[in-house]
């Protein structure tokens, strides 16, 4: 068709992709995305349900999520597809977050039943999967409705409920069920610890800061990336930032997040120059800036 002086378009895209899809020649499926993404194909969305239905078949499901979520509108069709290609690769908690995602609009108390009727009430997974629905949705008082009619509770459930209390701003309630893990002899991990400490940052009290962190040293988890990542960002936003740089300059190891927060930190109180000075450090360290890092310079 080219050779002919004819371009296609998104009909011919359409065609090719299945054929295309089931032949599985890697150079040739990323020539035709980049032809629809350099043509403007891309956006129509019968043009990416074809390109989601080719990667998956790939079983590059990191690009087939990105393609995904980069859609402006997604039809049944598009989320059947991301379903189903899940599910054909093994992404069992990815299939039941995207059904959720289909039926959260306005139908999430039928969703909440759906566990019930298939008899998947006991699916710690299934049931985490619905308290997050529910903190997502700013309806933190039911999602601790079902972590406290949950028949089994793991390690993971506590963690991940502490975690929901603080990211909407419920840091009593996250305290509470941290000291009733203690209380009961529930043995503390990394993650959550890390809740806790997200849930102290908001109280931006010093002293709270200092207690976690002594915590958090006494149980040899204070080395544990993530961990000292939310402490870096715990003692800016309490307004030590000299402990926060100290501390963030202590870390054997930094992720991309570990910047962020010190930038964020820096630029939170004012401390422009710092914060450009550090930011110019990162290809030092080989640390590649993502979207939040940029932003956390902007708005130093």
């Amino acid at each position: 068709m080219q050779q002919a002086g004819q371009k296609p378009d998104s009909v011919t895209l359409v065609s090719i992709l299945p054929a295309v899809a089931d032949m599985k020649p890697l150079r040739i499926g990323r020539s035709i995305h980049g032809y629809a993404f350099r043509s403007g194909f891309e956006s129509p969305v019968n043009v990416t349900n074809a390109l989601l239905d080719m990667h998956f078949k790939y079983g590059h499901t990191r690009t087939a999520r990105l393609v995904f979520e980069g859609m402006s509108s997604k039809s049944v069709v598009s989320r059947n597809t991301m379903i189903d290609g899940c599910a054909q690769n093994g992404e069992s908690e990815e299939v039941f977050a995207t059904f959720l995602k289909m039926l959260m609009k306005g139908r999430g108390r039928f969703v909440h039943k759906l566990p019930d009727k298939l008899k998947l009430d006991s699916n710690v997974s299934v049931m985490n999967s619905l308290i997050s629905m529910y903190s997502k949705c700013k309806r933190v008082d039911i999602a601790a409705s079902i972590f406290d009619n949950l028949k089994e509770k793991t390690n993971a459930t506590r963690n991940a409920m502490i975690l929901r209390y603080a990211q909407n701003g419920c840091v009593k309630e996250a305290l509470n069920l941290f000291c009733i893990m203690q209380s009961q002899g529930i043995k503390l991990d990394c993650f959550t610890l890390v809740g806790v400490i997200t849930a102290l940052a908001d109280f931006s009290v010093n002293r709270h800061a200092k207690w976690i962190h002594g915590l958090a040293i006494r149980t040899c988890m204070d080395k544990n990336v993530f961990v000292s990542t939310a402490l870096v960002d715990m003692y800016a936003r309490c307004g030590a930032i000299k402990t926060a740089r100290k501390l963030f300059d202590m870390m054997q190891e930094r992720h991309v997040i570990t910047w962020n927060a010190m930038l964020d930190g820096y630029g939170t109180h004012g401390l422009g120059k710092e914060a450009l000075d550090l930011f110019n450090e990162m290809p030092k360290e080989a640390v590649k800036p993502n979207d939040i890092t940029f932003l956390s310079e902007i708005s130093a």
